[in-house]
């Protein structure tokens, strides 16, 4: 009977949330697709989130909540592992927005980024170079940056370097 209570309320859970993110994807309200993208993000629902976010720059640009969706999008897409476009959207975030006090760790996340994107020795190593490039920008741009992100992307830049000679010396 427990069991069967257990599984009838993670089916509601899951109907609700279906229906929420339909409702939301249906609007055109601002208000209502960024209240529940932040649900949904709060929640760790990133395909969910992302799907919301998606809709909401045309809709919030020029306004206060611009800089917070373009982030909450990147760190959505982060976190479901799309590192590509995650990069790319932190990268944006932080040329777009360059006096908001989040840029140097939306510059930072971009190159880490980069370098989980970064293949394997035996691969083609343009993302690796990408990786070292946007970590040694990272730290050019912010020298003052905390000990630990920088010690962090030094150590990430000698880990790519090593494997970029890897793939040479076994060519």
């Amino acid at each position: 009977m427990k069991k069967y209570l257990v599984i009838a309320l993670a089916s509601l859970s899951i109907i609700s949330c279906n229906r929420q993110l339909t409702t939301a994807l249906k609007s055109s309200d601002k208000d209502l697709i960024l209240s529940t993208a932040n649900q949904f993000y709060a929640q760790k629902k990133w395909s969910n989130a992302i799907a919301l976010y998606d809709r909401l720059p045309n809709l919030v640009a020029g306004t206060d909540d611009a800089p917070e969706v373009v982030f909450k999008l990147a760190y959505a897409n982060y976190y479901d592992k799309n590192y590509r476009l995650a990069g790319h959207q932190f990268r944006n975030f932080a040329n777009t927005f360059p006096n908001d006090p989040r840029r140097e760790e939306a510059a930072y996340t971009a190159a880490i980024c980069y370098y989980q994107d970064a293949a394997e020795y035996n691969l083609d190593q343009t993302s690796t170079e990408s990786a070292i490039n946007m970590l040694q920008d990272f730290l050019n741009n912010y020298p003052n940056s905390d000990k630990e992100r920088a010690e962090d992307a030094n150590k990430k830049i000698d880990e790519l370097t090593q494997r970029l000679e890897t793939k040479y010396y076994e060519q």
